[in-house]
């Protein structure tokens, strides 16, 4: 109680002292402040009082979901899509979809090539684990190779495309048969279309070597792998290498089925260097030599995977991994977004409208 009456009388003390010195200053003919003075309160308050702490909280960032111009172009370009598209763009303030015809975002659909950026995922976990490396000579895990003349070629090159596999075998989509007897083909009749390291030619089937090849190393079948490594951790429960048709010898550069939702959470992974839903899938090293040249020069438009666009001082500002079916996921790092367009209209009829559309965002988002 005593507290209190001593702050009261302090409280007034000041109050007084300030009525004389605005006393004073009129009396000297200066006015205490402008023609703006800014009127003074007083409140009396208990001595104890505690000023609030201030609301630190962070607000949640409203993202823009309507872009006209996206909306405008997609409607002009249905006929690229036989009237079936879906389509996401996304980053930390915008996240658009768009959807036209039959498709939902969860339906399972075949994606084609989109398949080999999962598949360098995978490889490239073993690669943090220091399972394998990516100069390793395929050889050295599977001595057939070495028998037919070809166990010198590396991992990267396979995935570089500089491998000189045929782009496609009679052994990639064979059902009745396990990835160790169609590797085991391709190592027996496949003949090599160019020297190892000297030219790139883009196809498939190599890529089916490089999953065998974490078979043996994992002991453990090829979908249990990416499971594991990759579909778990990101979610992606509605995708798998396997299918009703075959399902012992999936196709690792171009066989996965899959969703819009489930590829939108890898490249949500991806574009976060690794990272999905704060637990660490991938490196932000391997994310990133995904997306480098890996080719020694040779097809430096190409990574593990991918393919790389916009390339200034050897890093590419876009990466994407466009398949037959239309489908066409992509990154930009230098504006920091993703997008995918989901469709089944082919690759030739919709290429131009996928590239197009992705320099309208391009132009679009500052």
């Amino acid at each position: 109680m005593r507290c209190n009456t001593i702050s009261l009388f302090t409280y007034i003390k000041l109050f007084c002292l300030l009525i004389v010195a605005f006393s004073k200053g009129f009396s000297q003919g200066t006015p205490p402040c402008d023609t703006k003075c800014i009127p003074i309160s007083l409140r009396i308050v208990p001595a104890n009082y505690q000023i609030p702490p201030k609301d630190t909280t962070q607000k949640p960032v409203k993202k823009v979901t309507n872009i006209p111009a996206f909306d405008s172009f997609l409607n002009n370009n249905l006929q690229s899509y036989d009237n079936n598209v879906l389509a996401f763009v996304c980053n930390d303030t915008l996240s658009y979809s768009y959807k036209n015809g039959q498709y939902n975002a969860d339906d399972i659909l075949p994606i084609a090539s989109a398949t080999k950026w999962l598949t360098a995922a995978v490889i490239m976990s073993l690669v943090d684990n220091n399972k394998l490396n990516l100069n390793d000579k395929i050889g050295a895990y599977l001595p057939i190779f070495n028998t037919y003349g070809k166990g010198d070629i590396t991992i990267r090159q396979i995935f570089s495309h500089t491998s000189g596999f045929q782009a496609d075998t009679p052994y990639d989509d064979r059902g009745g048969i396990s990835l160790a007897a169609a590797v085991d083909s391709i190592a027996i009749y496949s003949n090599l279309q160019f020297s190892p390291g000297t030219q790139a030619s883009y196809g498939s089937s190599a890529y089916k070597i490089a999953a065998r090849i974490a078979e043996v190393i994992e002991g453990k079948l090829w979908e249990d792998i990416f499971k594991e490594r990759i579909a778990n951790k990101c979610e992606m429960s509605n995708t798998s290498y396997l299918s009703f048709i075959n399902n012992t010898n999936p196709h690792a550069g171009a066989g996965v089925r899959s969703t819009m939702n489930d590829y939108i959470k890898f490249l949500t992974m991806i574009h976060n260097f690794g990272i999905y839903k704060g637990q660490r899938v991938l490196s932000e090293n391997s994310v990133k030599t995904i997306e480098l040249d890996q080719s020694g020069g040779i097809n430096t438009f190409y990574g593990l995977g991918v393919w790389r666009y916009q390339i200034v001082s050897g890093f590419a500002k876009e990466v994407s991994s466009p398949s037959a079916m239309g489908i066409h996921p992509w990154i930009n790092r230098d504006k920091k977004y993703f997008g995918i367009i989901f469709t089944q209209a082919g690759f030739d009829k919709t290429i131009n409208t996928n590239l197009n559309f992705r320099s309208l965002v391009q132009n679009t988002i500052k």
